[in-house]
Protein backbone atom coordinates (compact mmCIF):
# COMPACT_ATOMS: atom_id res chain seq x y z
CA UNK A 1 0.00 0.00 0.00
CA UNK A 2 0.98 3.71 -0.96
CA UNK A 3 0.54 6.19 1.09
CA UNK A 4 1.33 10.32 2.01
CA UNK A 5 0.08 12.25 4.95
CA UNK A 6 -2.14 15.07 3.40
CA UNK A 7 -0.12 17.87 5.29
CA UNK A 8 2.56 16.56 3.64
CA UNK A 9 1.18 17.78 0.42
CA UNK A 10 -0.78 20.91 1.98
CA UNK A 11 2.44 21.92 3.49
CA UNK A 12 4.17 22.44 -0.29
CA UNK A 13 1.44 25.15 -0.45
CA UNK A 14 2.17 25.43 -4.49
CA UNK A 15 -0.15 23.92 -6.29
CA UNK A 16 2.75 22.61 -9.10
CA UNK A 17 4.38 21.03 -6.55
CA UNK A 18 1.58 19.38 -5.22
CA UNK A 19 0.74 17.99 -8.55
CA UNK A 20 3.87 16.97 -8.91
CA UNK A 21 4.13 15.04 -6.00
CA UNK A 22 0.45 13.63 -6.52
CA UNK A 23 1.61 11.94 -9.74
CA UNK A 24 5.07 10.51 -8.45
CA UNK A 25 3.18 9.13 -5.52
CA UNK A 26 0.17 7.65 -7.05
CA UNK A 27 1.10 7.10 -10.52
CA UNK A 28 -1.81 9.66 -11.73
CA UNK A 29 -1.91 11.59 -15.42
CA UNK A 30 -1.18 15.20 -15.18
CA UNK A 31 -4.83 16.27 -16.52
CA UNK A 32 -6.23 14.02 -13.12
CA UNK A 33 -3.02 15.80 -10.72
CA UNK A 34 -4.39 19.24 -11.86
CA UNK A 35 -8.04 18.27 -10.97
CA UNK A 36 -7.67 16.04 -7.47
CA UNK A 37 -5.81 19.47 -6.30
CA UNK A 38 -8.49 21.90 -7.25
CA UNK A 39 -11.19 19.15 -5.02
CA UNK A 40 -8.15 17.96 -2.46
CA UNK A 41 -6.73 21.87 -1.25
CA UNK A 42 -10.39 22.18 0.11
CA UNK A 43 -9.33 19.63 2.51
CA UNK A 44 -7.97 22.29 4.59
CA UNK A 45 -10.62 24.93 4.63
CA UNK A 46 -13.13 25.09 7.51
CA UNK A 47 -16.26 23.34 6.46
CA UNK A 48 -19.40 26.02 5.43
CA UNK A 49 -22.60 24.40 5.93
CA UNK A 50 -25.30 26.38 3.93
CA UNK A 51 -28.71 25.89 4.53
CA UNK A 52 -32.19 26.43 2.83
CA UNK A 53 -33.71 29.49 3.20
CA UNK A 54 -37.35 30.43 2.52
CA UNK A 55 -36.90 34.01 3.04
CA UNK A 56 -35.02 35.62 0.32
CA UNK A 57 -33.23 38.35 2.34
CA UNK A 58 -31.45 35.55 4.33
CA UNK A 59 -28.28 34.15 3.30
CA UNK A 60 -28.24 30.92 1.87
CA UNK A 61 -29.70 28.42 -0.88
CA UNK A 62 -32.88 30.35 -1.85
CA UNK A 63 -34.94 27.78 -3.84
CA UNK A 64 -36.29 28.45 -7.59
CA UNK A 65 -40.21 27.20 -6.24
CA UNK A 66 -40.43 30.58 -4.17
CA UNK A 67 -38.51 32.84 -6.58
CA UNK A 68 -40.70 36.06 -8.28
CA UNK A 69 -40.28 36.59 -11.82
CA UNK A 70 -39.02 39.58 -11.03
CA UNK A 71 -35.99 37.50 -8.95
CA UNK A 72 -35.18 35.45 -12.09
CA UNK A 73 -35.14 38.12 -14.76
CA UNK A 74 -31.72 38.93 -14.15
CA UNK A 75 -30.83 35.11 -15.21
CA UNK A 76 -30.92 33.48 -18.39
CA UNK A 77 -33.26 30.99 -17.68
CA UNK A 78 -35.39 29.57 -20.81
CA UNK A 79 -38.01 27.13 -21.24
CA UNK A 80 -38.13 24.07 -23.65
CA UNK A 81 -41.67 24.77 -24.70
CA UNK A 82 -41.05 27.64 -26.26
CA UNK A 83 -37.58 26.80 -27.84
CA UNK A 84 -39.58 24.17 -29.71
CA UNK A 85 -42.51 26.01 -31.01
CA UNK A 86 -39.93 28.00 -33.13
CA UNK A 87 -37.60 27.31 -35.95
CA UNK A 88 -33.62 28.23 -35.38
CA UNK A 89 -30.80 28.75 -37.52
CA UNK A 90 -29.34 25.22 -38.86
CA UNK A 91 -26.13 24.93 -36.81
CA UNK A 92 -23.00 24.03 -39.34
CA UNK A 93 -20.39 23.93 -36.93
CA UNK A 94 -18.94 20.74 -35.19
CA UNK A 95 -20.47 19.13 -32.00
CA UNK A 96 -18.26 17.04 -29.63
CA UNK A 97 -21.00 14.43 -28.02
CA UNK A 98 -19.10 13.65 -25.20
CA UNK A 99 -20.67 10.59 -23.25
CA UNK A 100 -19.72 9.88 -20.01
CA UNK A 101 -18.69 6.50 -20.13
CA UNK A 102 -16.35 5.94 -16.92
CA UNK A 103 -18.08 4.57 -13.90
CA UNK A 104 -18.98 0.99 -14.43
CA UNK A 105 -22.62 1.02 -12.09
CA UNK A 106 -22.28 -2.18 -10.46
CA UNK A 107 -25.55 -1.29 -8.65
CA UNK A 108 -27.24 -2.97 -11.85
CA UNK A 109 -26.41 -6.49 -11.85
CA UNK A 110 -26.76 -7.25 -15.45
CA UNK A 111 -24.03 -10.21 -15.51
CA UNK A 112 -26.32 -13.07 -16.88
CA UNK A 113 -27.53 -10.69 -19.22
CA UNK A 114 -24.30 -9.61 -20.74
CA UNK A 115 -22.70 -12.87 -21.32
CA UNK A 116 -25.99 -13.72 -23.02
CA UNK A 117 -25.52 -10.89 -25.40
CA UNK A 118 -22.04 -10.70 -26.16
CA UNK A 119 -20.08 -13.57 -24.84
CA UNK A 120 -18.20 -10.99 -22.27
CA UNK A 121 -17.67 -12.09 -18.43
CA UNK A 122 -16.33 -8.75 -17.34
CA UNK A 123 -18.66 -5.58 -17.09
CA UNK A 124 -17.75 -2.26 -19.02
CA UNK A 125 -19.74 0.34 -18.93
CA UNK A 126 -23.96 0.60 -18.79
CA UNK A 127 -24.13 1.71 -22.12
CA UNK A 128 -21.89 -1.35 -23.29
CA UNK A 129 -23.51 -4.01 -20.95
CA UNK A 130 -27.42 -3.42 -21.77
CA UNK A 131 -28.66 -5.00 -24.80
CA UNK A 132 -32.27 -4.39 -26.69
CA UNK A 133 -33.61 -7.61 -28.26
CA UNK A 134 -35.71 -6.26 -30.72
CA UNK A 135 -32.35 -4.39 -32.46
CA UNK A 136 -29.58 -7.52 -31.08
CA UNK A 137 -28.03 -3.73 -30.12
CA UNK A 138 -26.18 -2.65 -27.12
CA UNK A 139 -27.14 1.38 -26.27
CA UNK A 140 -23.25 2.19 -27.06
CA UNK A 141 -24.13 0.55 -30.95
CA UNK A 142 -27.29 2.62 -30.81
CA UNK A 143 -25.97 5.89 -29.62
CA UNK A 144 -23.17 5.22 -32.55
CA UNK A 145 -25.80 4.48 -34.98
CA UNK A 146 -27.80 7.89 -33.59
CA UNK A 147 -25.24 10.24 -34.79
CA UNK A 148 -24.18 8.10 -37.90
CA UNK A 149 -27.66 8.89 -38.74
CA UNK A 150 -27.85 12.67 -37.77
CA UNK A 151 -24.27 13.38 -40.18
CA UNK A 152 -25.71 11.40 -42.86
CA UNK A 153 -29.44 12.72 -43.00
CA UNK A 154 -29.26 16.05 -41.49
CA UNK A 155 -25.95 17.21 -42.91
CA UNK A 156 -24.58 17.70 -39.11
CA UNK A 157 -20.52 17.30 -37.50
CA UNK A 158 -21.09 15.02 -34.86
CA UNK A 159 -17.84 13.53 -33.16
CA UNK A 160 -17.93 11.36 -31.03
CA UNK A 161 -15.48 11.86 -28.23
CA UNK A 162 -16.55 9.27 -25.09
CA UNK A 163 -15.63 10.08 -21.77
CA UNK A 164 -13.41 7.14 -20.45
CA UNK A 165 -11.92 5.92 -17.01
CA UNK A 166 -8.94 3.43 -16.61
CA UNK A 167 -11.90 1.06 -15.84
CA UNK A 168 -13.32 1.29 -18.83
CA UNK A 169 -10.81 2.43 -21.47
CA UNK A 170 -9.81 -0.72 -22.95
CA UNK A 171 -13.12 -2.27 -24.00
CA UNK A 172 -14.60 1.22 -25.66
CA UNK A 173 -11.27 1.71 -27.72
CA UNK A 174 -11.82 -1.57 -29.06
CA UNK A 175 -15.55 -1.19 -29.28
CA UNK A 176 -15.16 2.27 -31.29
CA UNK A 177 -12.42 0.89 -33.17
CA UNK A 178 -14.79 -1.67 -34.98
CA UNK A 179 -18.22 0.33 -34.47
CA UNK A 180 -17.32 3.98 -33.92
CA UNK A 181 -18.49 6.35 -36.13
CA UNK A 182 -15.85 8.04 -38.48
CA UNK A 183 -14.03 10.82 -36.51
CA UNK A 184 -14.44 9.07 -33.44
CA UNK A 185 -11.29 10.96 -30.85
CA UNK A 186 -10.29 8.39 -28.49
CA UNK A 187 -7.72 10.48 -25.69
CA UNK A 188 -5.71 8.19 -24.10
CA UNK A 189 -4.30 11.51 -22.23
CA UNK A 190 -7.83 13.07 -20.53
CA UNK A 191 -9.35 9.55 -19.05
CA UNK A 192 -10.45 9.39 -15.32
CA UNK A 193 -7.59 7.86 -13.45
CA UNK A 194 -8.40 6.12 -9.96
CA UNK A 195 -8.01 8.39 -7.42
CA UNK A 196 -6.29 7.44 -3.65
CA UNK A 197 -8.52 8.15 -0.84
CA UNK A 198 -8.66 9.25 2.59
CA UNK A 199 -7.97 7.20 5.87
CA UNK A 200 -7.52 8.98 8.77
CA UNK A 201 -4.78 11.52 7.41
CA UNK A 202 -3.62 9.69 5.37
CA UNK A 203 -4.07 9.63 0.94
CA UNK A 204 -3.77 5.69 0.34
CA UNK A 205 -3.77 3.82 -2.74
CA UNK A 206 -5.56 0.76 -0.58
CA UNK A 207 -8.49 2.16 -2.04
CA UNK A 208 -9.04 4.10 -5.05
CA UNK A 209 -11.76 5.91 -6.74
CA UNK A 210 -12.48 7.74 -9.43
CA UNK A 211 -13.10 11.44 -8.28
CA UNK A 212 -16.59 12.17 -9.74
CA UNK A 213 -17.90 13.27 -13.13
CA UNK A 214 -16.81 17.05 -12.75
CA UNK A 215 -13.88 15.85 -13.79
CA UNK A 216 -14.77 15.75 -17.62
CA UNK A 217 -16.15 19.28 -17.38
CA UNK A 218 -13.00 20.76 -15.33
CA UNK A 219 -10.40 19.21 -17.83
CA UNK A 220 -12.58 20.11 -21.32
CA UNK A 221 -12.68 23.62 -19.92
CA UNK A 222 -9.03 23.86 -18.68
CA UNK A 223 -7.69 22.79 -21.75
CA UNK A 224 -9.72 25.22 -24.10
CA UNK A 225 -6.85 27.12 -24.48
CA UNK A 226 -4.48 24.21 -24.88
CA UNK A 227 -6.36 22.08 -27.66
CA UNK A 228 -8.41 24.99 -29.27
CA UNK A 229 -11.47 23.24 -29.70
CA UNK A 230 -14.40 24.78 -31.79
CA UNK A 231 -17.78 24.11 -32.19
CA UNK A 232 -20.29 23.26 -29.31
CA UNK A 233 -19.35 20.88 -26.78
CA UNK A 234 -21.98 18.20 -24.94
CA UNK A 235 -21.60 16.36 -21.92
CA UNK A 236 -24.29 13.96 -20.69
CA UNK A 237 -25.10 10.68 -19.30
CA UNK A 238 -23.48 7.77 -21.58
CA UNK A 239 -26.45 5.11 -20.98
CA UNK A 240 -28.87 7.82 -22.02
CA UNK A 241 -30.01 7.90 -25.43
CA UNK A 242 -31.65 11.04 -25.00
CA UNK A 243 -28.56 12.60 -23.22
CA UNK A 244 -27.65 14.24 -27.31
CA UNK A 245 -30.24 16.75 -26.94
CA UNK A 246 -33.02 17.31 -29.72
CA UNK A 247 -30.66 19.05 -32.28
CA UNK A 248 -33.02 22.02 -32.31
CA UNK A 249 -31.84 23.06 -29.16
CA UNK A 250 -28.20 22.90 -30.25
CA UNK A 251 -29.12 25.16 -32.89
CA UNK A 252 -30.83 27.78 -30.69
CA UNK A 253 -27.99 27.36 -28.32
CA UNK A 254 -25.40 28.30 -30.90
CA UNK A 255 -26.86 31.54 -31.43
CA UNK A 256 -27.01 32.59 -27.60
CA UNK A 257 -24.68 35.29 -25.81
CA UNK A 258 -23.78 32.94 -23.38
CA UNK A 259 -21.57 29.96 -23.54
CA UNK A 260 -22.62 27.24 -20.84
CA UNK A 261 -25.87 25.95 -20.99
CA UNK A 262 -27.36 23.29 -18.15
CA UNK A 263 -30.55 21.19 -19.14
CA UNK A 264 -32.62 20.90 -16.19
CA UNK A 265 -36.45 19.40 -16.39
CA UNK A 266 -38.88 20.31 -13.80
CA UNK A 267 -38.87 18.56 -10.90
CA UNK A 268 -41.45 15.50 -9.68
CA UNK A 269 -42.27 12.80 -7.36
CA UNK A 270 -39.80 11.15 -8.34
CA UNK A 271 -36.99 13.54 -8.13
CA UNK A 272 -36.62 13.90 -4.64
CA UNK A 273 -33.29 12.91 -4.01
CA UNK A 274 -31.43 15.10 -6.75
CA UNK A 275 -29.86 17.82 -7.23
CA UNK A 276 -32.09 21.26 -7.17
CA UNK A 277 -30.84 24.33 -9.38
CA UNK A 278 -31.47 27.44 -6.63
CA UNK A 279 -30.43 31.25 -5.80
CA UNK A 280 -27.66 31.19 -3.77
CA UNK A 281 -27.74 34.63 -1.68
CA UNK A 282 -24.42 36.14 -0.13
CA UNK A 283 -23.22 39.25 0.66
CA UNK A 284 -21.35 39.87 -2.68
CA UNK A 285 -24.41 38.72 -5.27
CA UNK A 286 -27.00 36.42 -6.01
CA UNK A 287 -25.86 33.89 -8.21
CA UNK A 288 -27.52 30.38 -10.07
CA UNK A 289 -26.04 27.55 -7.39
CA UNK A 290 -27.13 24.11 -7.00
CA UNK A 291 -28.29 22.61 -3.32
CA UNK A 292 -27.78 18.34 -3.16
CA UNK A 293 -29.58 15.98 -0.56
CA UNK A 294 -26.03 15.65 1.20
CA UNK A 295 -26.13 19.39 1.96
CA UNK A 296 -29.84 19.69 3.23
CA UNK A 297 -28.99 16.45 5.03
CA UNK A 298 -26.42 17.96 7.11
CA UNK A 299 -28.44 21.36 7.77
CA UNK A 300 -30.99 19.24 8.91
CA UNK A 301 -33.48 19.83 5.99
CA UNK A 302 -33.96 17.39 4.07
CA UNK A 303 -37.73 17.33 4.40
CA UNK A 304 -37.76 20.44 2.82
CA UNK A 305 -35.13 19.94 0.41
CA UNK A 306 -37.76 17.02 -1.12
CA UNK A 307 -40.97 18.37 -0.98
CA UNK A 308 -39.64 21.43 -2.96
CA UNK A 309 -41.36 22.24 -5.73
CA UNK A 310 -44.01 19.91 -5.30
CA UNK A 311 -45.89 21.80 -2.26
CA UNK A 312 -49.38 23.09 -3.25
CA UNK A 313 -48.17 26.92 -3.44
CA UNK A 314 -44.51 26.14 -4.67
CA UNK A 315 -43.66 27.59 -8.63
CA UNK A 316 -41.52 24.81 -10.36
CA UNK A 317 -38.17 23.67 -9.07
CA UNK A 318 -35.71 22.87 -11.64
CA UNK A 319 -34.23 19.37 -11.15
CA UNK A 320 -30.63 18.68 -13.13
CA UNK A 321 -30.58 15.97 -15.72
CA UNK A 322 -26.57 16.24 -15.87
CA UNK A 323 -26.46 17.17 -19.50
CA UNK A 324 -23.89 20.60 -20.03
CA UNK A 325 -23.60 22.13 -23.54
CA UNK A 326 -20.22 24.57 -24.21
CA UNK A 327 -20.07 26.89 -27.18
CA UNK A 328 -16.22 26.47 -27.21
CA UNK A 329 -15.04 29.52 -29.21
CA UNK A 330 -17.43 32.09 -27.33
CA UNK A 331 -16.39 30.51 -23.60
CA UNK A 332 -12.83 30.98 -25.00
CA UNK A 333 -13.48 34.35 -25.68
CA UNK A 334 -15.29 35.54 -23.00
CA UNK A 335 -12.24 34.03 -20.67
CA UNK A 336 -9.55 36.01 -22.90
CA UNK A 337 -11.47 39.06 -21.74
CA UNK A 338 -10.51 38.40 -18.43
CA UNK A 339 -6.94 38.38 -19.57
CA UNK A 340 -6.84 41.86 -21.56
CA UNK A 341 -8.53 43.57 -18.71
CA UNK A 342 -5.45 42.54 -16.58
CA UNK A 343 -8.22 39.85 -14.22
CA UNK A 344 -6.85 36.73 -15.32
CA UNK A 345 -8.42 34.28 -13.08
CA UNK A 346 -6.85 31.50 -11.97
CA UNK A 347 -8.73 28.57 -13.69
CA UNK A 348 -8.32 26.24 -10.96
CA UNK A 349 -9.55 28.31 -8.31
CA UNK A 350 -13.04 29.28 -10.07
CA UNK A 351 -13.85 25.99 -11.84
CA UNK A 352 -13.56 23.62 -9.00
CA UNK A 353 -16.38 21.77 -7.61
CA UNK A 354 -17.26 21.63 -4.53
CA UNK A 355 -15.69 19.04 -2.44
CA UNK A 356 -17.76 15.94 -1.98
CA UNK A 357 -16.79 13.70 0.62
CA UNK A 358 -17.93 10.00 0.33
CA UNK A 359 -17.55 8.21 3.03
CA UNK A 360 -17.73 4.37 3.19
CA UNK A 361 -16.34 0.82 4.47
CA UNK A 362 -14.69 -1.59 2.78
CA UNK A 363 -14.90 -5.40 3.19
CA UNK A 364 -12.48 -5.25 6.16
CA UNK A 365 -14.99 -2.62 7.17
CA UNK A 366 -12.40 -0.18 7.53
CA UNK A 367 -13.44 3.47 7.12
CA UNK A 368 -12.07 5.72 4.33
CA UNK A 369 -13.51 8.70 2.45
CA UNK A 370 -13.92 9.30 -1.96
CA UNK A 371 -13.17 12.70 -2.99
CA UNK A 372 -15.56 13.91 -5.37
CA UNK A 373 -16.67 16.71 -7.53
CA UNK A 374 -19.84 17.10 -9.49
CA UNK A 375 -20.12 18.47 -13.40
CA UNK A 376 -23.10 21.03 -12.30
CA UNK A 377 -20.78 22.69 -9.27
CA UNK A 378 -17.70 23.44 -11.67
CA UNK A 379 -19.54 25.42 -14.47
CA UNK A 380 -22.15 27.14 -11.52
CA UNK A 381 -19.08 28.01 -9.97
CA UNK A 382 -16.93 29.17 -13.15
CA UNK A 383 -19.91 31.24 -13.56
CA UNK A 384 -20.33 32.74 -10.27
CA UNK A 385 -16.54 33.88 -10.33
CA UNK A 386 -16.74 35.25 -13.76
CA UNK A 387 -19.47 37.42 -12.79
CA UNK A 388 -18.04 38.82 -10.19
CA UNK A 389 -15.06 39.72 -12.07
CA UNK A 390 -17.09 41.27 -15.31
CA UNK A 391 -20.46 41.29 -14.61
CA UNK A 392 -22.21 39.02 -16.93
CA UNK A 393 -23.46 35.62 -16.93
CA UNK A 394 -21.51 32.90 -18.54
CA UNK A 395 -24.24 29.97 -18.19
CA UNK A 396 -27.99 29.82 -19.36
CA UNK A 397 -30.57 27.13 -18.01
CA UNK A 398 -33.06 25.65 -20.21
CA UNK A 399 -36.28 23.74 -18.66
CA UNK A 400 -37.82 20.91 -19.86
CA UNK A 401 -41.11 20.87 -18.45
CA UNK A 402 -42.76 17.04 -17.78
CA UNK A 403 -44.29 16.63 -20.67
CA UNK A 404 -41.33 16.87 -22.76
CA UNK A 405 -38.94 15.08 -19.88
CA UNK A 406 -38.05 12.13 -21.65
CA UNK A 407 -37.07 13.91 -24.64
CA UNK A 408 -33.83 15.43 -23.09
CA UNK A 409 -33.83 12.37 -19.96
CA UNK A 410 -33.80 8.69 -20.34
CA UNK A 411 -31.05 7.26 -17.32
CA UNK A 412 -31.17 4.09 -16.49
CA UNK A 413 -30.43 4.17 -12.58
CA UNK A 414 -32.03 0.39 -12.02
CA UNK A 415 -32.89 -2.58 -14.08
CA UNK A 416 -36.60 -1.89 -13.67
CA UNK A 417 -35.44 1.76 -15.42
CA UNK A 418 -33.99 -0.20 -17.97
CA UNK A 419 -37.02 -2.96 -18.86
CA UNK A 420 -39.43 0.14 -18.25
CA UNK A 421 -37.23 2.05 -21.09
CA UNK A 422 -36.22 -1.14 -23.79
CA UNK A 423 -38.43 -4.13 -23.15
CA UNK A 424 -42.17 -2.08 -22.28
CA UNK A 425 -44.37 -0.41 -24.46
CA UNK A 426 -44.08 2.84 -22.49
CA UNK A 427 -41.70 3.74 -24.99
CA UNK A 428 -40.40 2.80 -28.19
CA UNK A 429 -37.54 3.63 -30.86
CA UNK A 430 -37.19 5.96 -33.73
CA UNK A 431 -34.12 7.22 -35.31
CA UNK A 432 -32.11 5.70 -32.57
CA UNK A 433 -33.56 7.48 -29.83
CA UNK A 434 -36.39 6.84 -26.96
CA UNK A 435 -39.88 8.07 -27.71
CA UNK A 436 -42.51 8.49 -24.69
CA UNK A 437 -45.58 6.84 -25.82
CA UNK A 438 -47.84 8.45 -23.09
CA UNK A 439 -45.53 11.94 -22.82
CA UNK A 440 -46.15 13.10 -19.33
CA UNK A 441 -46.90 10.65 -17.31
CA UNK A 442 -44.17 9.71 -14.76
CA UNK A 443 -43.64 6.34 -13.27
CA UNK A 444 -42.86 6.32 -9.21
CA UNK A 445 -41.55 2.50 -8.33
CA UNK A 446 -40.26 0.53 -5.29
CA UNK A 447 -39.68 -3.13 -5.85
CA UNK A 448 -38.27 -5.06 -2.72
CA UNK A 449 -38.00 -9.09 -2.36
CA UNK A 450 -37.11 -9.60 1.54
CA UNK A 451 -36.95 -13.35 0.84
CA UNK A 452 -34.18 -12.83 -2.37
CA UNK A 453 -36.32 -15.20 -4.63
CA UNK A 454 -36.15 -12.62 -7.67
CA UNK A 455 -33.56 -10.04 -7.37
CA UNK A 456 -34.93 -6.82 -8.75
CA UNK A 457 -31.73 -5.33 -8.95
CA UNK A 458 -31.00 -7.74 -11.39
CA UNK A 459 -31.30 -6.74 -15.45
CA UNK A 460 -32.33 -10.83 -16.21
CA UNK A 461 -34.44 -10.99 -13.28
CA UNK A 462 -36.52 -7.93 -13.55
CA UNK A 463 -37.20 -8.64 -17.48
CA UNK A 464 -38.48 -11.98 -16.54
CA UNK A 465 -40.63 -10.65 -13.57
CA UNK A 466 -41.96 -8.08 -16.30
CA UNK A 467 -41.94 -9.79 -19.22
CA UNK A 468 -44.80 -8.91 -21.52
CA UNK A 469 -46.19 -7.01 -19.17
CA UNK A 470 -47.89 -3.07 -20.49
CA UNK A 471 -46.39 -0.52 -18.54
CA UNK A 472 -47.95 2.31 -20.68
CA UNK A 473 -50.13 3.45 -18.27
CA UNK A 474 -48.23 2.52 -14.82
CA UNK A 475 -47.86 5.75 -12.30
CA UNK A 476 -47.12 4.11 -9.01
CA UNK A 477 -45.92 0.81 -8.12
CA UNK A 478 -44.65 -0.37 -4.41
CA UNK A 479 -43.45 -4.31 -4.73
CA UNK A 480 -42.81 -5.88 -1.39
CA UNK A 481 -41.95 -9.82 -2.20
CA UNK A 482 -41.71 -11.52 -5.17
CA UNK A 483 -44.19 -11.48 -7.82
CA UNK A 484 -44.58 -12.48 -11.66
CA UNK A 485 -45.96 -9.98 -13.71
CA UNK A 486 -46.14 -11.39 -16.72
CA UNK A 487 -48.74 -10.95 -19.53
CA UNK A 488 -50.26 -8.27 -17.00
CA UNK A 489 -51.42 -4.90 -17.64
CA UNK A 490 -51.02 -2.78 -15.22
CA UNK A 491 -52.58 0.76 -15.02
CA UNK A 492 -52.05 3.75 -12.49
CA UNK A 493 -51.12 2.98 -9.12
CA UNK A 494 -50.99 -0.32 -7.74
CA UNK A 495 -49.65 -1.79 -4.48
CA UNK A 496 -48.93 -5.43 -4.13
CA UNK A 497 -47.58 -7.30 -0.95
CA UNK A 498 -46.27 -11.02 -0.85
CA UNK A 499 -44.93 -11.91 2.56
CA UNK A 500 -44.06 -15.59 1.61
CA UNK A 501 -40.92 -16.92 -0.60
CA UNK A 502 -42.90 -18.68 -3.64
CA UNK A 503 -43.44 -16.33 -6.78
CA UNK A 504 -47.07 -14.80 -6.58
CA UNK A 505 -47.87 -14.99 -10.51
CA UNK A 506 -50.61 -13.19 -11.13
CA UNK A 507 -52.47 -14.07 -13.97
CA UNK A 508 -53.47 -17.32 -11.96
CA UNK A 509 -55.35 -15.15 -9.84
CA UNK A 510 -56.41 -12.16 -12.33
CA UNK A 511 -57.47 -14.15 -15.46
CA UNK A 512 -58.41 -10.42 -16.98
CA UNK A 513 -54.93 -9.98 -16.72
CA UNK A 514 -55.22 -6.17 -15.50
CA UNK A 515 -54.33 -4.29 -12.55
CA UNK A 516 -56.15 -0.93 -12.18
CA UNK A 517 -55.59 1.27 -9.27
CA UNK A 518 -55.44 -1.27 -6.29
CA UNK A 519 -53.51 -2.98 -3.45
CA UNK A 520 -52.96 -6.21 -3.68
CA UNK A 521 -52.33 -8.88 -0.90
CA UNK A 522 -51.34 -12.45 -1.25
CA UNK A 523 -51.95 -15.02 1.84
CA UNK A 524 -51.35 -18.48 0.64
CA UNK A 525 -52.21 -21.06 -1.96
CA UNK A 526 -55.11 -21.77 -0.33
CA UNK A 527 -56.83 -18.52 0.85
CA UNK A 528 -55.48 -17.05 -2.62
CA UNK A 529 -55.67 -13.04 -2.48
CA UNK A 530 -57.20 -9.65 -1.21
CA UNK A 531 -57.95 -7.16 -3.76
CA UNK A 532 -59.03 -3.54 -2.52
Amino acid sequence: MTSININDIISLKDTQLQKKKLMEVFDINAANADYFVSIFKQLNQAEKSISITEDQNQSGFFPLALASKEQLQEFNIFSFAEIKSKEHRHYNGPIYYMPLMAGIGSSIKRESHLSQHSGRNSLGTKSTDLFVQSTKSSIFDLLVKQIESLNKQDHRDIIFYPQMSDDTFELIKELTKKKGPQGTLINREIIQNRLPTLMGDDLVDQQTAPGGHGFFAYTWINNLFKNSPQGISVIGNGEDLNSLPPIEIVDWFSQQDFPILMITTTKTSIDKKGGQICLLNDSDQSSLSIVEKAQAEQSGQLELFSELGLRKNDGPSFFNTNTVLINNDLLRKKLELLSRDGNELNLQDVMSPQLIKNKKKNSQSDEFTQLEGAMGSVVLHLNREFKKAKGQSLLGILNVEPIDRFKVFCPIKSAFDFVHKFYSDRFSLKEFRLVDENPGLQTEVSLKDPSGTIDYDDVTSCMNAFRNTSLKELSQLKVEGPVDFEGMELIGSIKIENKTSKPLVLKKWIPEAQLSNCEIKFLSDEKGIEKR
